[in-house]
């Protein structure tokens, strides 16, 4: 099951689901680095925590002009920016 890594986030696939509201998650970049390490900041993981396969950030926390036509690809260079927790 798909779980929002962003700190206080709580959507899921399942409540996604239920609730009609059409919400993506994505994987953590493995390239480049600074991306990486930009989106592992931002979502406020705790120290040392790092991402896997199984971390995911939902759509909530991007802008539309952060994907591709497609509205479902994130482009490269994408960081999540919206509804972020204060460091």
């Amino acid at each position: 099951m798909s779980v929002c890594s962003v700190k206080h986030c709580k959507n899921n696939y399942v409540n996604a689901q239920k609730g009609g509201k059409e919400v993506h998650f994505h994987r953590f970049p493995t390239k480049p680095e600074n991306t990486k390490n930009e989106w592992i900041e931002r979502c406020v993981l705790p120290d040392g925590d790092e991402p896997t396969k199984k971390r995911r950030i939902c759509s909530d926390h991007f802008l539309p002009e952060d994907y591709r036509n497609d509205g479902k690809r994130l482009r490269q260079e994408a960081v999540p920016s919206q509804l972020l927790p204060c460091k």
